[in-house]
């Protein structure tokens, strides 16, 4: 049995562990870092960043109850792009190039370096012990749901547009994007550019050419990672495509990773979460799958739980109010499963 909770700062050691199978950005595998994102995810949940929301940070954890054991997490950035540190990306574009003396006729595709300081809410650092990536449970697509649910639970904490920055290839944790244009760029290696601009876009906005970057000017190898996503994150992708997100035309700038991008309203888990109350079920009711969230003392818990549900509630047996640590008169998110 799994629960999908907030991390706390006593998840440090299991988070350690689990941050070793991905070392990304968003996870890295790190002791000072990975204890500043328990404590800002604490403090975020807990709603002490509402009017500041670039430093709203939240992560999501996967409990196996039954051992205590993290299987995965992920993480909602309340605001990704601000005035002060936009959101940077590279444009996927075409225009028409014609040669009577040659009787070439055909479009050209190149990137033009961009910034939006209008911001996104950023939904990322979706991680998953590999063993348990084809489990029953789904688990990929509870940490992924969660997000929008618990988005739609609070909104006004949250920007409408909702981006999601996929992983490409990468070549013994290298971009070959990076070596061939950034690095020349700014004389930094991937990883440490990658991190810097985490916090810091200064060198990035100052060093990056607004010129075209013609894609026919590109090594092949160059070309042929631009907008592809890597093999870690396809799953993530297909589950994204399915609930409403399209490609952008965006990459990144670092590694040529694709954006994708929906309006919040627009997400079919966000549309279909509905807000209900809980009561304890006495009959033999026809019983579906919820996947369900409670919140209380501002942390959360969700399953996927079988209940019988109506328009205003949904009916529970014993245990999975026992699972979900409900209390009387307590309303809960849900959708169907």
């Amino acid at each position: 049995m799994f629960i999908i909770r907030d991390a706390r700062p006593s998840d440090f050691q299991e988070l350690k562990r689990l941050s070793a199978y991905l070392n990304t950005l968003n996870l890295p595998h790190r002791d000072k870092a990975l204890r500043a994102i328990l404590r800002d995810s604490e403090a975020s949940f807990a709603g002490c960043y509402v009017h500041n929301k670039a430093q709203a940070r939240y992560l999501f954890v996967a409990e196996n109850l039954r051992n205590g054991c993290l299987v995965g997490a992920s993480r909602i950035f309340a605001r990704h792009g601000t005035a002060e540190n936009p959101h940077v990306y590279l444009q996927e574009a075409w225009e028409s190039v014609r040669s009577k003396s040659l009787g070439l006729n055909f479009k050209r595709k190149y990137y033009q370096f961009k910034t939006d300081r209008r911001g996104y809410t950023e939904i990322g650092g979706l991680v998953l012990l590999p063993r348990y990536r084809n489990h029953q449970a789904q688990l990929g697509r509870q940490l992924s749901f969660i997000r929008f649910m618990y988005m739609k639970a609070h909104p006004q904490a949250f920007l409408r547009r909702v981006i999601a920055e996929l992983l490409p290839p990468l070549h013994h944790g290298h971009s070959r994007l990076w070596d061939y244009f950034g690095a020349k760029l700014t004389q930094l290696p991937y990883h440490k550019a990658d991190l810097l601009s985490f916090s810091n876009k200064e060198f990035i906005l100052k060093l990056f050419p607004r010129s075209r970057l013609y894609e026919d000017m590109l090594p092949t190898a160059v070309r042929e990672d631009m907008g592809q996503t890597g093999p870690g994150s396809q799953a993530a992708q297909r589950i994204l495509e399915k609930i409403g997100f399209t490609y952008a035309g965006q990459v990144d700038p670092f590694d040529g990773g694709p954006h994708f991008i929906a309006s919040r309203s627009k997400i079919s888990v966000y549309s279909l979460a509905r807000r209900v109350d809980y009561t304890q079920s006495h009959k033999k009711l026809p019983l579906k799958k919820y996947f369900i969230l409670a919140q209380y003392d501002k942390q959360i818990r969700a399953a996927v739980l079988a209940g019988y549900s109506n328009n205003k509630t949904i009916h529970l047996s014993l245990s999975s109010i026992s699972q979900l640590k409900l209390r009387p008169n307590q309303k809960v998110m849900i959708i169907p499963w």
